[in-house]
């Protein structure tokens, strides 16, 4: 199983009861805040499984601090990364740029997690502090359908420098990070991606499963109101 999604546990879970060995990939990944649905499904997983494959040098000190055993906690690198490093050439900018009438310079911002969309007022102040960035800048927002209707009934799309645009696929989604000048997210995937790729990115929220993108990468934690003199 892979990551943090419901599906990831609830596989973990049917497998585990049917005797099923188990193997997490991105095990260990710890951002210590049970408020996040992918912070229970992590943990949950993790004792679930008969291997876990772990994706950064930490990850293996969080599952032994939790009581996992030191023999099924295996380094094996990130899949993620290998995907984005074989698909490197197909990433092509300027081909997404002119299907989607998009400017040569622009932010391009994404975000999904439970506490920046689910509540109409926290998704208002969201929208505002995005407007702010637009006032600078260009914002180009592949909307996800998690915030969709929160975030255009709180105005996403009234300023004239947002581009609010259907979810891409990943070739074409990548291809518009790569040539983003920096990116607004409360992804986890994408700190890393953005790392790999040289672009400066802005994390909406208080804490991080992937320090190392803090640390050796271009990752920032920022809040709504640090968003436009960040």
């Amino acid at each position: 199983v892979y990551g943090d999604v419901n599906s990831t546990i609830a596989a973990a879970l049917v497998a585990a009861k049917l005797h099923i060995p188990v193997a997490h990939v991105e095990a260990g990944l710890r951002s210590f805040d049970m408020t996040m649905p992918e912070e229970v499904n992590r943990r949950l997983t993790d004792q679930l499984s008969d291997l876990c494959l772990v994706t950064s040098p930490e990850a293996i000190g969080h599952l032994a601090n939790e009581g996992v055993p030191v023999g099924r906690a295996h380094l094996v690198g990130n899949p993620m990364i290998d995907t984005l490093l074989a698909n490197l050439d197909s990433f092509d900018t300027a081909k997404v740029r002119a299907a989607h009438d998009l400017p040569e310079r622009y932010v391009l911002a994404t975000m999904h997690r439970p506490a920046n969309v689910d509540a109409p007022g926290t998704a208002a102040a969201l929208v505002k502090h995005l407007h702010g960035v637009a006032d600078l800048a260009d914002v180009v927002i592949p909307v996800h359908p998690r915030g969709r209707a929160n975030l255009i009934a709180a105005g996403l799309d009234a300023h004239p420098r947002v581009h609010v645009l259907e979810p891409l696929g990943y070739i074409d989604f990548i291809a518009a990070v790569r040539g983003a000048a920096a990116v607004v997210t409360d992804s986890g995937g994408l700190q890393e991606e953005t790392t790999i790729l040289g672009v400066p990115c802005l994390t909406v929220r208080p804490n991080t499963e992937r320090p190392i993108t803090i640390t050796h990468g271009t990752n920032r934690l920022v809040t709504f109101e640090e968003l436009v003199p960040a």
